[in-house]
């Protein structure tokens, strides 16, 4: 019995600082660094902007009248409103576009910005 508690602080020594080690991270840290490949990006294709359909204007020409002594080309209230809603379409066609534009171009950006080279172990 004296011979197995003497060896008991030994083995305790040995089993504390056994675990203290491996605890500690001093042990062998293998890194599998492995080759690098580009894999290219596909840029989805988006959905083109509705066409812009403008309504045509009815133009009113006045003859020669006291006010002027020309003709003169005007428009109806009814054609203003028409003239209204084509350049709205024009701007909502303009700006559907100018965002479609940018959407590929901040793709393209994206996919040439330099990748950050993977760490190689210690």
């Amino acid at each position: 019995m004296k011979c197995l508690s003497s060896l008991k602080l030994p083995l305790f020594l040995l089993l504390l600082t056994s675990n203290a080690l491996l605890l500690s991270g001093c042990g062998e840290t293998v890194l599998n660094v492995g080759k690098t490949t580009t894999v290219e990006s596909i840029i989805p294709i988006q959905k083109r902007p509705r066409q812009a359909s403008l309504t045509p204007l009815d133009f009113a020409v006045l003859k020669e009248n006291q006010v002027a002594s020309s003709d003169l080309v005007c428009l109806s209230p009814e054609a203003f409103e028409t003239q209204l809603e084509n350049y709205r379409d024009i701007l909502r066609y303009i700006l559907e576009s100018r965002a479609l534009i940018q959407y590929y171009e901040d793709s393209i950006k994206r996919r040439e910005q330099p990748k950050e080279e993977t760490k190689k172990g210690p």
